[in-house]
C-alpha cells in the first residue's frame, strides 16, 4: 500500500513539502520553520548577556516576528535551547552533568542489566535534546529522565544482581 502511495500519488511530495519548505506560517497553513525561531531565539538572547547565563525562568519567553505567537514564545523545539530559556547554561550545564554520571555509574559500576539499561536511557535523553528536538519540560519524559537518574544514583539498585532485580519486580506484579 505504501509503494502505491510513493509511486502512483503525490502524497508524499506534499507531505515532505509541507514538513519541509512549504508555505509561511502566516499564509494559514502550519509550518515548522525552527530555523526561524532559532535565530529569533538567538538575536533576543544576545541582546541580554544574563539571559544566557540564568535564563529567563519558568515562564520565560523570548521575542519572535511571529505574528501568530503574539510576538512572544515561551517554549523552543530544540531540547538545549528549551533548558537555556528556562535555566540558562546553568540549568543546561547541571542536567547534562546528572545524566553523564548516571550514564556512568549505571554502566560502569552496577552489577545488573536493569542499571545498564537506566544508563543507556540517561544517554538517550542527552543525545534527545539535540537529534529530536524534544523538550525537555514538565512532561512524562522529563519524569522518566529523573526516575532514571534517581534509580541509577542509588547504590542499592546498583548493587543488586539480576536475580534479585527480577525477583523484586515479580513481587512488585503479584500484588
Amino acid at each position: 500500500g505504501l509503494n502505491f502511495l510513493y509511486e502512483q500519488t503525490h502524497i508524499f511530495d506534499a507531505l515532505i513539502q509541507h514538513a519541509f519548505g512549504g508555505p509561511d506560517i502566516d499564509s494559514g497553513t502550519w509550518n515548522d520553520n525552527r530555523g526561524d525561531m532559532t535565530s529569533d531565539f538567538f538575536t533576543d538572547f544576545n541582546s541580554d548577556f544574563l539571559s544566557w547565563i540564568w535564563g529567563r525562568g519558568a515562564n520565560g519567553s523570548f521575542h519572535t516576528s511571529y505574528k501568530t505567537s503574539g510576538g512572544q514564545r515561551v517554549y523552543m523545539e530544540w531540547g538545549y535551547l528549551y533548558l537555556i530559556l528556562k535555566g540558562g547554561i546553568i540549568y543546561l550545564f547541571l542536567y547534562v552533568y546528572c545524566l553523564l554520571h548516571g550514564a556512568y555509574v549505571g554502566y560502569f559500576r552496577s552489577k545488573n542489566a536493569f542499571s545498564k539499561a537506566l544508563s543507556i536511557m540517561c544517554l538517550i535523553l542527552i543525545l534527545n535534546l539535540v537529534s529530536t528536538g524534544a523538550e525537555p519540560q514538565y512532561s512524562m519524559l522529563y519524569i522518566l529522565s529523573w526516575m532514571c537518574f534517581g534509580l541509577v544514583e542509588r547504590n542499592e539498585v546498583r548493587s543488586l544482581s539480576d536475580h534479585e532485580i527480577y525477583n523484586y519486580f515479580n513481587t512488585l506484579v503479584c500484588y
